[in-house]
């Protein structure tokens, strides 16, 4: 648990356990942490572009609305996203027709992102 409090005239991250041993750093347990610093200070990039491509698994991403998603990705000035297709689950669904049309609409080019089976045999 991460818990945002006021204390005088700043603020503080508590985090209410140890970091832990897996990783040099210690933070292998707390992935989003930076999320968290840059919500609650909010913080900003000092430099930022507006024509920024990312690489989008949406089998990571089911907590976020794809609405917020969009949102989030027009105001970090991404312009172009290439969305995983590869996924081959049973009972597996992704509305990517919704995030296409709403990327669209919000000035994002959506790419599909395709990787070889790690199996297949190439030239052979």
């Amino acid at each position: 648990m991460v818990i945002g409090k006021r204390y005088g005239n700043g603020k503080l991250l508590y985090i209410n356990s140890r970091f832990d041993p897996l990783s040099q750093q210690g933070y292998s347990h707390y992935p989003f942490f930076l999320e968290y610093v840059r919500r609650f200070f909010q913080l900003r990039p000092i430099i930022r572009r507006e024509q920024l491509e990312v690489y989008f698994d949406p089998g990571f991403r089911h907590l976020y609305s794809v609405e917020n998603l969009i949102r989030s990705w027009v105001a970090n000035g991404i312009r172009i996203v290439h969305v995983a297709g590869w996924h081959q689950y049973p009972k597996y669904t992704y509305d990517y027709e919704r995030l296409i049309r709403l990327a669209h609409a919000n000035g994002i080019l959506v790419y599909a992102w395709l990787e070889p089976r790690k199996s297949a045999k190439c030239f052979g």
